[in-house]
């Protein structure tokens, strides 16, 4: 029960609205609540706003009230920024009407009831009907009739005959509610017209009956429009439309009757537009047209088996190059061991300075036998998949089995993406500490999303879902080798969720003392508190079943290093998920803790 107790005087002196009820209780609306009355006991209960109770009233300023003619023991109560409210006088629990709509408002001035028990209420921006058994309003203005939009308080009267009466600024409005009737008529919707780069395509006698448009892949911009054919309000009719294969639910959009597109992908979509009248019935059906877009010559099969054999004869001659600069750097290599061999035996006060000279070497050594190695095993798969799948396409094409023969050059086609990602990543591993621009401000807010869109493809294969925080500060840094330090991790994170049914990584900051920490977190795989150290090895690759080359973390490293920060991972075992975390300078005179986790 919502009340402050028994009182003998009221809440507040200024009384704004007097109600007497079937009962004979007195109730009076305030500035600071609504106050019950009992003649007999000369007490007085009390009714308030109180934000921590949800069956409380919605707010203490009350103006109108209105006991209800068909539910004992039921008031409407109308409030000043709190709306309409319906107060059960016996619990004393309140609860308030959603009065929504163009022209709705939380000001409720006067309450009236009419034969049918539906609630006439005007308002300041109007007069509505809110119907309490099927919890439905209708909102009424200027399109309907009404010459006020802002009414008197307690100015509503209602008649013996039935007619309603509600005064306001510019006069007197009177109706018979049973008078009133809503407009029923389901609209027909007809798109009007097309537009391609702002350009008249298709006019509106060029789509009557229309049910297929073609696009080409230059078409990069589209604008659709349509109309409700329904003129008793048009400017209040409403829309929705959907493109399937674009848009994953109806686009809601109010009065705007139009929808535009960008760069969409080849293929087949087909587009829905609905529309209701200014009362809101909807016609659902609405109209229906298939949009086909076309193919660039370089998105066809053939253009990218042609390009497949081009980078496998490509990746054979860098193959055969870098081979070509190992061997000389092997011998390179053991020339200097032998001259450093003969200086340890000519010098020994310089023997403690040689031998960690030739530990090093062999270290590196060591390093470059196993690049050579995963290089070459890591690029012959592919090679040796190619030759065997182009070899059975010539077979199948030879036996006029075009399907078989497709599947094969898919494979092809595979094997080639796979060399040349390693290819790839390799070429960006080397250039790394050799080529840097020069450091700028980079917002990682605009940067993230960025990132995100290159591994956009992943991300919807897998289901995840990637989350940027707010606030992220002001770094300095080359952009392009920042985007691919946030690419790599969100694509790392991304692999290695596992079978998590609700895969999900978070990219945000936090504050460890006076460090800012940059993290991608995933609640994927984990890593065994034992390999942290070595995720960011060269080819490292702790989980061989997922796809991948073993270089995305050593770039990730060495693209932070380079910008004097440190990187590490951060897990607390196997299917606990995994933080990975980095440093980097933020931008001087910007603020570094905008939005940022203490940690």
């Amino acid at each position: 029960m919502i009340t402050i107790g028994r009182n003998t005087h009221l809440s507040h002196d200024y009384v704004s609205v007097i109600h007497q009820d079937r009962s004979s209780a007195l109730w009076l609306g305030t500035r600071h609540g609504l106050n019950r009355f009992d003649k007999r006991t000369g007490q007085f209960r009390r009714f308030h706003h109180d934000p921590d109770v949800p069956e409380s009233l919605s707010n203490d300023i009350i103006l109108a009230i209105r006991e209800d003619e068909r539910s004992d023991g039921v008031l409407w109560v109308g409030t000043e920024g709190g709306g309409l409210n319906r107060l059960d006088s016996r619990s004393g629990k309140s609860k308030r009407i959603a009065i929504g709509g163009v022209r709705s408002s939380s000001v409720v001035d006067s309450i009236l009831q009419d034969e049918a028990g539906q609630l006439w209420l005007s308002t300041s921006t109007g007069v509505g009907r809110f119907d309490p058994g099927r919890g439905s309003f209708r909102a009424y203005g200027g399109s309907d009739g009404l010459k006020n939009h802002s009414f008197i308080r307690n100015s509503g009267l209602e008649t013996r005959d039935g007619e309603m009466y509600f005064g306001g600024g510019a006069g007197l409005t009177s109706f018979v509610p049973r008078l009133v009737r809503d407009n029923p008529h389901v609209p027909p919707v007809v798109l009007t017209s097309i537009r391609i780069f702002g350009e008249e395509a298709l006019t509106p006698d060029s789509l009557a009956g229309i049910t297929e448009l073609k696009l080409s892949h230059r078409d990069n911009f589209v604008s659709i429009e349509f109309a409700a054919l329904d003129f008793s309000a048009p400017g209040e009719n409403e829309y929705a439309y959907q493109l399937e294969g674009v848009d994953p639910d109806w686009v809601h959009v109010g009065n705007r009757n139009f929808a535009n597109y960008t760069n969409l992908d080849p293929g087949v979509y087909t587009f829905r537009v609905k529309a209701a009248n200014n009362d809101g019935v909807w016609n659902d059906r609405g109209s229906v047209v298939r949009v086909i877009v076309a193919p660039a010559f370089w998105q066809t099969w053939w253009f990218r088996v042609a390009t497949t054999l081009l980078l496998g004869a490509a990746a054979m001659l860098v193959h055969r190059a870098r081979l070509s600069a190992v061997n000389s750097r092997n011998l390179e290599l053991q020339g200097i061991n032998a001259a450093l061999n003969r200086e340890v035996e000519e010098r020994k006060r310089a023997e403690s300075h040689s031998e960690r000279l030739i530990a090093e070497l062999g270290a590196r050594n060591t390093e470059m036998e196993r690049f050579i190695y995963t290089v070459s095993h890591d690029l012959k798969s592919p090679v040796v998949t190619i030759k065997g799948f182009l070899g059975l396409a010539q077979k199948e094409l030879a036996k006029g089995n075009a399907a078989r023969a497709s599947q094969d050059l898919g494979r092809v086609d595979a094997a080639a993406d796979r060399m040349h990602r390693l290819l790839n990543e390799l070429l960006e591993l080397s250039r790394i500490s050799r080529v840097a621009k020069p450091a700028a401000a980079v917002d990682l807010n605009e940067l993230a999303p960025e990132a995100i869109a290159h591994v956009a493809g992943l991300i919807a294969e897998r289901g995840a879902r990637v989350d940027v925080l707010p606030g992220l500060p002001i770094v300095l840094g080359d952009r392009a080798r920042l985007v691919e330090v946030l690419q790599n991790l969100v694509e790392n994170a991304v692999k290695f969720m596992g079978r998590q049914e609700a895969p999900r990584v978070v990219i945000g900051s936090r504050r460890d003392g006076d460090e800012t920490v940059f993290y991608v977190q995933d609640n994927g795989k984990g890593i065994d508190p034992r390999f942290t150290e070595r995720v960011f090895d060269l080819f490292e690759r702790l989980d061989t079943e997922t796809d991948g080359t073993g270089i995305g973390l050593a770039l990730v490293k060495r693209i932070v290093e380079l910008h004097e920060g440190r990187v590490w991972v951060e897990s607390e075992g196997e299917g606990r998920g995994s933080t990975f975390c980095f440093t980097l300078p933020i931008a001087p005179g910007r603020p570094a803790d905008r939005g940022i986790e203490t940690g």
